[in-house]
């Protein structure tokens, strides 16, 4: 007789194989003589899924400082190593949203980089406030 499968009931990532970049996590099943089930997940959390699946999206927008429009107009929290945006205000980025629905910045999306300078909140908070053209690393699922 061939063994049914049956649900998984405790999963333990103690045994974990390298695979294409991917880790596999076995799953415990109850009773002796079952199938086990295996399931992939990501090594890195840059490739973790978000809320319901979807993996991180990352984008990059152009924004332009001028004498009449030169505030970026995000209010932010601080993260160790990105800006999370809470509120769009009037300024470039909502400037950047009328005209680019298709990569709209939105609320919880997390700046990762400015002009490709990746570190500490208070690095991109630097170049946001010297530089007239930014190029901003945006982020979506972190």
């Amino acid at each position: 007789l061939k063994p049914r499968l049956a649900q998984p009931i405790i999963r333990d990532v103690a045994h974990r194989e390298r695979h294409q970049g991917m880790a596999f996590v076995f799953a415990c099943c109850a009773g002796s003589g079952q199938d086990t089930d295996v399931q992939d997940i990501p090594e890195k959390a840059s490739e973790l899924p978000m809320d319901g699946g979807s993996p991180p999206h990352e984008f990059i927008i152009r924004l332009e400082k001028t004498a009449t429009n030169n505030k970026v107009g995000v209010d932010v929290a601080r993260a160790s190593m990105y800006l999370k945006v809470k509120r769009i205000n009037e300024g470039l980025i909502m400037s950047w949203n009328q005209s680019n629905s298709g990569q709209a910045v939105m609320v919880k999306d997390a700046i990762v980089a400015v002009n490709g300078v990746s570190g500490s909140h208070e690095e991109l908070l630097a170049v946001i406030s010297r530089e007239k053209v930014l190029e901003l690393t945006i982020r979506r699922g972190i």
